[in-house]
């Protein structure tokens, strides 16, 4: 997943040595932060879906977010797509969707996924 600095270049850290990309999301630390959103909303449906075995509606409910503003991103095509390929979907989904909102933590936890994606300890 990109990440971007506003300038459109690599900003210095603290130490005035370290380059880091900086987040855009929010274009000022003062910005109000998102509780919820109808695109979390999408994606919770999308996993409800996807817990039910109904793949193509999963798939479906991810499209919602991915072929509208600010997105405009195309639509994934579900044709053989199996249950782990769509989990697979949603989490990639749910982490560029939420980033920096706190939920990927819990994600990788409640799927059993944080030694697998973190590493041991």
């Amino acid at each position: 997943m990109a990440v971007s600095h506003k300038g459109g270049g690599v900003a210095i850290g603290v130490d005035n040595k370290t380059k880091h990309y900086a987040i855009q999301k929010y274009s000022d630390y003062t910005n109000p932060i998102t509780l919820t959103s109808k695109r979390e909303m999408n994606l919770i449906e999308a996993e409800v879906a996807w817990g039910k075995g109904q793949l193509a509606t999963a798939i479906a409910d991810m499209n919602r977010n991915r072929t509208t503003a600010p997105a405009n991103l195309p639509a994934f095509d579900a044709t053989g797509l199996t249950s782990q390929d769509v989990l697979d979907r949603l989490l990639s989904e749910r982490f560029a969707e939420l980033f920096v909102e706190g939920h990927r933590m819990t994600d990788l936890d409640r799927f059993n996924l944080v030694k697998a994606k973190l590493g041991a300890g």
